[in-house]
């Protein structure tokens, strides 16, 4: 019986050391689900700083694109203007030249008729 007994403590000292061998394990388990929760808390800080300066740089790139076509707008509109002009200062220009054309077509007209009318009286 004393056999029996020494076997049972034998045993119950083999279950103690591996029940504090499975708690030592679950122990570092734990402590590495610990320290892997922690680096994907990390990561996901990571993440979420990533994302906001990707959403600032669409927002600045948004910006840049409306002040690009505002810019294009108002381009368009100045060079509109500045056309309109040179085409009014044109006509303004090519009519002043149509008139000195005439006047000077009368004039050549009135002098060429004196011309031979002088000839005529010369000549009778």
């Amino acid at each position: 019986m004393a056999d029996l007994e020494h076997k049972i403590d034998e045993l119950q000292a083999e279950m103690r050391d591996g029940f504090r061998e499975v708690r030592a394990e679950f122990k570092n388990v734990r402590s590495e689900i610990k320290d892997v929760k922690s680096e994907i808390n990390g990561v996901r800080s990571e993440v979420r700083d990533v994302r906001s300066e990707i959403n600032g740089v669409r927002s600045e790139v948004k910006d840049l694109r409306d002040e690009m076509h505002v810019g294009f707008k108002d381009v368009r509109s100045e060079s509109h203007a500045e056309v309109v002009e040179l085409r009014a200062d044109l006509g303004v220009r090519f009519g002043a030249l149509e008139r000195s054309i005439t006047a000077l077509w009368v004039s050549l007209s009135g002098g060429l008729a004196a011309f031979v009318a002088a000839l005529i009286v010369t000549n009778s």
